[in-house]
């Protein structure tokens, strides 16, 4: 496959290799390709959740509960 990037898109991967962090314009890619992905699977799960919040399918946020909850974990795992 050949991609043929516009200068705004070759010059962030210049940037990008002249700053060190990428050794090759493939590993730049690669990562902006990864990030995407993730992104698509945060918004698929931000959406999952959005349709249980409407089918009520969740219960209140309480944040002390949630922080002492959270708290009595970490006591019994240590």
């Amino acid at each position: 496959m050949t991609i043929t990037l516009s200068p705004e898109l070759e010059r962030i991967v210049s940037e990008q290799l002249a700053f060190g962090n990428f050794s090759t314009p493939v590993a730049v890619v690669g990562a902006g390709l990864n990030l995407l992905q993730s992104q698509t699977e945060v918004r698929a799960e931000v959406l999952a959740g959005l349709e249980q919040v409407k089918a009520g399918k969740v219960a209140p946020f309480n944040p002390s509960a949630t922080l002492a909850r959270i708290r009595a974990q970490r006591q019994s795992e240590g």
